[in-house]
């Protein structure tokens, strides 16, 4: 069991409820919110901190900061770590914040040889996975999809803010929604 605090992680292992034993498997990290930890298959807990998503193996010497090559400390703090809200689907972390403009969401694949840190183009306020099914649900509020006349394929998006529950990459959908990318300038 991962626990998150105001000041640490702990996690407790054991077989039954009195015989459980608590460690603290490295420096001060705390939890900055819970609807921000969650299981990622690979990878182990994972929870936002003050300095970044931190990963959570077992009783670990030091929890690695997997964003830590990612965003500075300031990017970090500017995205609003209490305000986290996260799902893992497909061994892929989800992860959208509030506070910032645009309220913001990212997909980040950790697995070796995995794509890395995509930014979303919409934002959540509620999330969920049916482990029966397969299925990544989703609440948009904010939906910024590029609808720019040079990009290839017209807005499929559903509309935000209607507090309509959506399936997530649906076989039934009407499409897919679209994506602007930029990179740097390579001559």
């Amino acid at each position: 069991i991962v626990i998150g605090t105001k000041s640490f992680a702990y996690t407790a292992a054991g077989n039954r409820p009195g015989g459980y034993s608590m460690s603290q498997p490295g420096e001060k990290q705390s939890c900055s919110s819970k609807r921000g930890m969650i299981y990622v298959d690979g990878v182990g807990v994972v929870y936002p901190s003050p300095d970044g998503i931190m990963v959570c193996r077992g009783s670990a010497a030091k929890l690695p900061n997997a964003t830590e090559t990612i965003f500075t400390k300031e990017q970090w703090e500017a995205l609003d770590p209490t305000s986290m809200i996260a799902v893992a689907y497909d061994g892929i972390l989800f992860f959208w914040f509030t506070g910032t403009t645009p309220d913001r969401g990212y997909a980040l694949d950790m697995k070796p040889g995995g794509f890395g840190l995509v930014t979303l183009s919409h934002h959540v306020t509620a999330v969920h996975t049916d482990p029966l099914t397969d299925k990544l649900y989703v609440v948009l509020d904010v939906n910024s999809e590029p609808t720019l006349v040079d990009l290839p394929l017209a807005s499929t998006a559903v509309a935000a803010g209607q507090l309509l529950i959506y399936e997530f990459n649906s076989a039934a959908g009407s499409g897919n929604m679209v994506a602007q990318w930029k990179g740097r300038l390579n001559l």
